[in-house]
């Protein structure tokens, strides 16, 4: 991968994690803060979410 491919890949992600940031924010203003127990659900989710993507981009071997 090139450094300017590197680059505007780790942008992009940049750029995807401020806009989620900022969307949880908003809900919380219009609806009031996450519970404890909601956070606990969206980090599970999250921690399953990248365990699947792992699993993903894998290389397999034949």
């Amino acid at each position: 991968m090139t450094y300017s491919a590197w680059l505007a890949q780790t942008a992009r992600k940049e750029f995807t994690i401020r806009a989620g940031l900022a969307a949880v924010g908003e809900f919380e203003r219009e609806h009031g803060a996450l519970t404890a127990a909601e956070l606990a659900e969206a980090s599970s989710w999250a921690e399953h979410a990248v365990e699947r993507a792992g699993r993903v981009a894998a290389p397999h071997s034949a």
